[in-house]
């Protein structure tokens, strides 16, 4: 007897019942398989021990009753084929198996199983489709408009961005270089931008753009963006929202306040403006010219000191 031919296929047995996947051997017998070998793995993944599978038999575990006739017959050759099986506790579990054929020594044709539970797999895949799912609704349901950009070129944009734009194809966005819709004064600061945001992987200050819609209409809006992954790839966002009606308002406001100014400014009447204390925050130029004070001297008296005296009694009551 050969003790260290013993000695290693003891080794060979106990790696192969140990190997950190599901592996089994098993002899075919007409419409019959018999395990030889079933590492703990298998006893994982089934929740049956070698002796209880043989038992039961391989063919009643395998889901929708697929034939063991056909189990065998797609073991002739190495290949990875995916089945459903039913484990002990009554759970559906997906698997691959890779078989081969192995011969002994004696000529006795056996078959090794490598088997791999797909099951969390699928479960993880499922899982990670319904994020994206809901990532792209509530992207979609963002009160700004959202581009996704890859190597400059958009992969994705909220309904928000095509009532911006004008756009009513997917085709004149999706693919189209993210330059397409920016104002040309705003290309070299955008491709800055998009350079140090994917060296720093960090978001980037908050600007404003302008955009050119399809009709070639401009748009003032304020642009942020950050460094993120979109369906596996990491692409840059870009949260646009605009601000030309507000923008509008404050150059109407700019213009009512200038306007505003002029008049006071050219006004014979003394206007004067104090806080709560008398002091004396704006006056046009009547009171200077009447007074005798310049801007600088006038600005910042108390209003009380330009007051007779006699009447201070008054205008203190008035205030």
């Amino acid at each position: 007897m050969d003790i260290g031919a013993i000695e290693k296929n003891i080794n060979i047995v106990n790696l192969i019942k140990n190997i950190p996947a599901g592996l089994c051997i098993y002899s075919r017998k007409f419409q019959h398989i018999e395990f030889t070998i079933w590492n703990k793995y298998m006893v994982e993944i089934t929740g049956y021990t070698m002796n209880e599978i043989n038992n039961l038999g391989w063919g009643n575990i395998l889901y929708n009753t697929y034939p063991i006739s056909n189990f065998i017959a797609s073991s002739d050759i190495c290949q990875d084929n995916h089945y459903e099986i039913i484990s002990k506790n009554g759970d559906i579990k997906e698997i691959n198996i890779s078989i081969s054929i192995i011969t002994t020594e004696d000529g006795v044709e056996n078959t090794l199983a490598i088997v791999k539970d797909a099951t969390k797999n699928k479960k993880l895949e499922q899982e990670l489709k319904e994020i994206e799912e809901w990532h792209e609704k509530i992207l979609e349901l963002s009160t700004d408009c959202v581009l996704i950009h890859n190597h400059e070129k958009y992969v994705f944009v909220n309904n928000n961005t095509y009532k911006l734009l004008g756009i009513e194809k997917t085709n004149d966005i999706i693919g189209q270089s993210i330059y397409k819709y920016i104002s040309p004064h705003f290309h070299d600061i955008v491709k800055n931008r998009v350079s140090s945001q994917l060296k720093s992987k960090e978001s980037v200050p908050i600007i404003e753009e302008t955009l050119l819609t399809a009709s070639g209409e401009t748009v003032t809006v304020e642009v942020a963006s950050c460094y993120a992954p979109y369906k596996g790839t990491k692409c840059i966002f870009t949260f646009v929202r605009n601000v030309t009606p507000r923008k509008t308002l404050e150059n109407q406001l700019r213009k009512s306040e200038l306007m505003l100014r002029q008049v006071t400014e050219n006004s014979i009447d003394m206007i004067t403006i104090s806080d709560t204390n008398g002091i004396i925050k704006y006056g046009t130029p009547s009171n200077t010219d009447t007074l005798g004070y310049n801007l600088e001297e006038f600005i910042g008296m108390n209003i009380f000191d330009l007051v007779y005296p006699d009447d201070l009694i008054y205008t203190t009551t008035m205030l």
